[in-house]
């Protein structure tokens, strides 16, 4: 693998619905991935011309931000579960059988769940942690794959929202 002064490796996102709940400890850990996280800020705006052709001031309004996970690893049962407010039921039977089963189920109550998002992995220059903390967002969609395993891979799209204190997101890089 290639690596740069500048990539994350070994990175980890830990997921909680709980106010400042998303530590990095075992608990929280849902997934794994590849690649570099990206976060996306727009502003809309309206431009102030005066008299002139071009415009010499601007106002500023209505921000709005998102964020990438590229290549999120994931159990499908936990992201349907904790991600989006669906139920696991561990000792089912198959539908229209006896067979045993477990059943991961999304209903009309499902919806994506806010909350607070921990990416954690390590700097390829020094080894030291760097951690991305959304505080409040929830994903905009998901599509796991029904293959053979109960694993799957996407991109999380999320939406980022402001907390209770006004805070959107925070970059940490331990020292």
């Amino acid at each position: 693998m290639s690596q740069t002064p500048f990539a994350i490796e070994q990175a980890a996102l830990y997921f909680s619905t709980v106010t400042a709940g998303a530590t990095p400890v075992a608990a929280n850990l849902v997934g794994q991935f590849r690649g570099e996280p990206v976060t996306n800020i727009s502003h809309a705006s309206a431009l102030w011309r005066g008299q002139d052709r071009f415009a010499k001031n601007v106002a500023l309004h209505d921000a709005d931000a998102s964020a990438t996970i590229p290549g999120f690893t994931f159990d499908s049962s936990e992201v349907l579960t904790k991600f989006m407010n669906g139920t696991h039921t561990q000792a089912t039977t198959l539908h229209g059988g006896s067979a045993a089963a477990r059943e991961d189920k999304i209903g009309k109550n499902t919806k994506p769940l806010l909350g607070e998002w921990v990416i954690e992995g390590l700097n390829t220059a020094d080894g030291k942690k760097v951690q991305i903390l959304y505080h409040n967002a929830f994903l905009t969609g998901v599509n796991p794959t029904h293959g053979r395993t109960d694993f799957a891979a996407l991109d999380l799209n999320l939406t980022l929202l402001a907390d209770g204190s006004g805070d959107v997101f925070s970059v940490f890089h331990e020292t």
